[in-house]
């Protein structure tokens, strides 16, 4: 069987995706778990880091961050922007982010990733993720529902997997919501976001 990469899709369109996800401030996508991020100076694993827009925040709080992006496109747009030398870029893919090691950090983001990965991969990719978390440390995590956009792999997730998988690891669940989209066009389509923030201990 062909290995289908989660970052599929990406590629050709990072220009554009970027200058998109660059025109939405922080606060407005993230502000629901900003409040809940224990204060600098911690350890910051932002995986999936696109843009670089949500590393570079964390950076400018303080925090010590590296940023997980496989690709390419991403990384180059990402490490061109001012600011960008404070953070640890790497080329990884989960489940297994061997470019990690034994490392643990304080407050893992996992923004718009989990459903690029099938179910063997994310019941893994849970595995790796309590395994990074420092304990007392902070995940935070959103999963998109309904039609894939063209050209990318996507995979239905429910809600209910995703507590129960964590819970299973000692993630203590603190805040859990289902928004719609807050883009015109895929609000049209029926899109919606399920938010996660999980505790460790």
């Amino acid at each position: 069987m062909v290995s289908v990469p989660s970052n599929r899709g990406y590629e050709i369109t990072a220009a554009s995706l970027a200058k998109r996800y660059d025109g939405y401030e922080i606060e407005d996508s993230h502000g629901w778990f900003l409040n809940m991020l224990p204060p600098a100076p911690l350890t910051v694993l932002d995986i999936g880091a696109g843009s670089g827009r949500d590393g570079l925040h964390y950076a400018e709080k303080g925090y010590q961050v590296t940023a997980i992006e496989p690709t390419d496109a991403f990384r180059k747009i990402a490490q061109a922007k001012e600011g960008a030398e404070a953070i640890e870029w790497l080329e990884d893919t989960l489940p297994e982010l061997e470019t990690l090691g034994q490392r643990r950090f304080d407050i893992i983001t996992l923004i718009a990733v989990w459903m690029h990965l099938d179910v063997e991969e994310r019941e893994r990719g849970m595995v790796r993720l309590n395994d990074l978390l420092e304990p007392g440390g902070f995940l935070a995590m959103t999963v998109r529902h309904g039609e894939p956009p063209e050209g990318r792999l996507m995979f239905e997730v429910s809600d209910e997997e995703v507590i129960e998988a964590a819970r299973g690891l000692g993630l203590s669940l603190v805040s859990h919501a289902n928004v719609e989209s807050s883009q015109p066009l895929n609000k049209a389509k029926g899109i919606t976001w399920s938010r996660f923030a999980f505790r460790k201990g």
